[in-house]
């Protein structure tokens, strides 16, 4: 064995130069097929973690946008409906004597760089032909389903060819809701916004996009949920639709909490054990849904509906809160979840909250069923940051090891929760307090007269 280690061939410097050139050369050619992180990335793949736990709620099940779905067999039926809406856009531009030759020249232009630097894991999987079909029969999709649902334009005059089957479009669009928002199924904005000024230029619309989308969402996700904000967002500054439902869950200017490293996670104490310590539940302002307050023993929560498209928004929001850390790295939705997850802990909390009207269950089910939802919602994100509700957290982790607040709410709960309750427990009080003067009056008298009672 020794002599064969050896006889072992030992490379000149030559060789040597000649691998290792070799070996560089294979990894550089390897690192430029890597896709560039740049800036503009904002549209990611769901982490294997969270498709794990409930993947039908991040992968479309009807319909396709974008590349990272594209080619699906099961989301081809849908393609034929695409090109519906395709062809309703189409007789919305020529009206304003355009040609949709020069929309595919303007994406061809100024989208396709562009666009794929949005998307994250997504280099040259598709050729420029492909590529460049797909956002525009997309884009027209979305945008003209946008304005149709809300009738912002004016119709095309050639409605025998152009329109939709109402019956088709009433049954499919509470599907198309759910795909439309979920992350994997975006554009970029810029792409909608480019089509949405081509089919209203020169006429008399005073509509945004901004504000139909406003529309959009109030009307399907944060209906009697919260105020649609006064403050817009400029258009400049919005990603694309899943981007844009993370400003109904942004605290008003005063209240954002500025990024520090304290990774400090205080939840708070459960509806249950709240209640037994005699904290008041109450419904908050609408103003904004982030607005939970606690003062005087009094805890305000803005109340929200359950619907069927809740939990699918609120996992991809939270999915896309986890890659961009949007509003000065902090995650509102996340927090608002895992906050509210904790209060909800078991179904005695979910019932308590709809008895005062803070939750509304649109879906059916058990509210063990929903407080199931809370704790799952929030499996699988990434805590980041401060925690938005750390201040009300402890205020009520210290409402709750108060002593005489677990005595006051057990008196009031076991004692004063009927009107006959409260008249006995002050009667009995009463006769209690009675009893005890007349002793001390015996004793004063016999203290004055101890032969009074001698026998």
């Amino acid at each position: 064995m020794e002599i064969g280690r050896n006889q072992m061939h030992q490379p000149n410097n030559a060789e040597i130069k000649a691998r290792s050139y070799n070996m560089a050369t294979l990894i550089q050619a390897e690192l430029r097929r890597l896709p560039f992180v740049t800036e503009e990335c904002c549209i990611h793949r769901v982490s294997k973690r969270l498709l794990n736990i409930h993947r039908t709620a991040y992968e479309p099940q009807l319909i396709s946008i974008g590349p990272f779905h594209h080619g699906r067999k099961d989301l081809k039926p849908m393609e034929q409906f695409k090109l519906q809406f395709l062809r309703r856009f189409i007789a919305r531009i020529n009206r304003q004597r355009l040609s949709y030759k020069d929309v595919v020249e303007t994406a061809l232009m100024c989208w396709e760089t562009r666009a794929r630097n949005c998307y994250e894991d997504f280099a040259n999987n598709m050729n420029s032909h492909d590529f460049v079909r797909m956002m525009l029969v997309d884009g027209c999709f979305i945008v003209e389903f946008l304005v149709s649902v809300y009738g912002i334009c004016p119709q095309t005059q050639s409605t025998s060819t152009s329109r939709v089957d109402p019956l088709v479009f009433k049954a499919m669009n509470i599907n198309l809701y759910h795909d439309l928002i979920m992350l994997e199924n975006q554009l970029p904005f810029f792409v909608l916004q480019d089509l949405f000024d081509l089919i209203i230029r020169g006429t008399d619309n005073s509509f945004t996009l901004v504000d139909i989308l406003h529309k959009f969402f109030g009307d399907n996700f944060m209906k009697h949920n919260c105020e649609t904000p006064q403050n817009k967002p400029p258009k400049e500054n919005i990603r694309h639709l899943v981007y844009f439902l993370c400003f109904y869950y942004s605290p008003t200017n005063g209240d954002i909490i500025e990024c520090n490293n304290n990774k400090s996670l205080l939840l708070p104490p459960s509806i249950t054990e709240l209640h037994e310590a005699g904290v008041i539940l109450e419904k908050g302002s609408t103003d904004n849904i982030l607005n939970v307050t606690f003062k005087d023993g009094v805890l305000k929560i803005p109340p929200f509906e359950i619907h069927g498209l809740f939990e699918i928004y609120m996992r991809n929001l939270m999915a896309f809160e986890n890659f961009q850390g949007v509003n000065g790295n902090q995650s509102y939705a996340i927090h608002y979840v895992l906050f509210l997850g904790a209060l909800i802990s078991r179904e005695k909390d979910s019932s308590l909250l709809m008895k005062k009207g803070i939750i509304t269950n649109l879906i059916g089910g058990s509210d063990e069923e929903v407080s199931n939802m809370f704790n799952n919602i929030g499996k699988g994100v990434t805590f980041q940051g401060h925690f938005y509700y750390e201040d009300v957290s402890k205020d009520l982790h210290k409402h709750c090891k108060t002593r005489r607040n677990r005595w006051m709410a057990s008196l009031r709960r076991d004692y004063c929760n009927t009107p006959w309750a409260t008249i006995s427990l002050l009667a009995a009080i009463f006769v209690t307090f009675f009893i005890f003067l007349q002793t001390i009056f015996s004793g004063i008298r016999f203290g004055m007269n101890p032969h009074m009672y001698h026998i």
